[in-house]
């Protein structure tokens, strides 16, 4: 139901649940619903095999027109059922959920998890060495589909 002059908000409440869901957006909904449910997006990145939705504190990434990606970043307020969120501590992570080791695409993720990782800006702009950031907040979250 579109209402004139109201555009569709993002939940930047909504939690975050490694593997199906951040701000409200499913993994694996349809093109046709998610573009319905957004607004327009600040840009639009092509990649291989679909494209990426950027606004100001997430992104989803679309591939052969379902949801595949969404990530989260500096202005969500919406937390993993743990309570970690952006700007929670590495340390905090690895208290909560075990050791971190870095994942196929080069962010950080717990050890065996397949469905979310994370990334700091110390270990995107500094240090890639985990001992070296165990301070650093977060500043993305992202949720995918589980792999093998």
């Amino acid at each position: 139901m579109s209402i004139k002059g109201r555009k569709p908000k993002i939940n930047l409440e909504a939690p975050i649940i490694p593997g199906k869901t951040a701000a409200g957006i499913n993994i694996g909904s349809s093109e046709k619903t998610v573009l319905a449910a957004l607004p327009e997006p600040k840009s639009v990145e092509e990649l291989y095999e679909g494209y990426k939705l950027i606004f100001d504190s997430i992104w989803v990434v679309i591939e052969k027109e379902r949801v595949t990606f969404i990530g989260v970043s500096k202005g969500y307020k919406g937390r993993l059922p743990s309570g970690m969120g952006i700007g929670s501590k590495i340390r905090d992570v690895i208290k909560c959920y075990g050791d971190i080791e870095v994942g196929e695409q080069g962010s950080l993720r717990v050890v065996g998890a397949k469905d979310w990782g994370f990334d700091t800006e110390e270990w995107v702009q500094e240090s890639k060495e985990i001992p070296k950031i165990i301070a650093a907040p977060l500043t993305k979250i992202f949720v995918h589909e589980p792999y093998d």
